[in-house]
């Protein structure tokens, strides 16, 4: 339940092999209006993708290499929900058959670059 006063957070999920990368985003998402859901692998992802009802995703491309990740994605989250992928390689893209190509952020990235790219993602669930 909402405190009254209190800004309301989107849900944002979090998928990403790097530990000291999930703590600093656990750390700084709240206080930029988001509630993150952080996992650190594939299956952590299938079971947070079905419960957490985020606006947008952060995905890490290298976690599900062997998948179609956006269809894979679109089946799991129960919300219409944007997607941000993010990898090393600066040759990534994802096509999608079903929804527009999904924005790749590359890394590294900084804070401000990662909430500038969640504002517009989370602008087009509004």
């Amino acid at each position: 339940m909402p405190i009254p006063g209190q800004p309301t957070l989107q849900n944002l999920l979090v998928a990403d092999p790097d530990e000291h990368l999930r703590r600093v985003l656990a750390l700084t998402l709240p206080r930029f209006g988001w509630h993150p859901t952080l996992v650190a692998t594939a299956d952590q992802l299938l079971h947070a993708a079905q419960a957490c009802e985020a606006t947008v995703a952060v995905l890490d491309s290298e976690l599900l290499p062997d998948y179609a990740i956006i269809e894979l994605a679109q089946q799991l989250l129960l919300v219409p929900t944007r997607l941000l992928l993010t990898t090393w390689d600066p040759s990534y893209s994802v096509l999608s058959s079903s929804r527009p190509s999904s924005p790749v952020l590359r890394k590294p990235f900084s804070i401000q670059t990662l909430l500038t790219s969640l504002e517009l993602c989370g602008r087009g669930n509004q």
